[in-house]
């Protein structure tokens, strides 16, 4: 299992899906910082079923976790919020 931190998403025209993601190898914690890549959407979906996580932070510092989900047979990346416990207490 590898994390991945994405500090870019691109959508195709009609802004349906996501055509592919820029971000870089790293670990749960966020602590290191490898060399940026690009990842296809066929890449971020096979690597998400393989066990990989991709995710990218909100401005309080929160995971925001990309997961896939299926819509009528088609695959599609979807971000979901974990919230900080911090964030139950005000």
């Amino acid at each position: 299992m590898a994390y991945y931190y994405i500090n870019g998403i691109h959508f195709e025209v009609s802004k349906k899906k996501i055509t592919k993601m820029t971000g870089y190898l790293t670990d749960g914690n966020h602590n290191n910082f490898f060399p940026p890549q690009d990842f296809s959407r066929k890449q971020v979906i096979d690597m998400s079923k393989a066990g990989d996580i991709f995710f990218i932070e909100d401005g309080c510092y929160r995971k925001l976790k990309i997961k896939i989900y299926e819509i009528e047979n088609e695959e599609f990346l979807r971000i979901d919020c974990h919230p900080a416990p911090f964030d139950y207490f005000g």
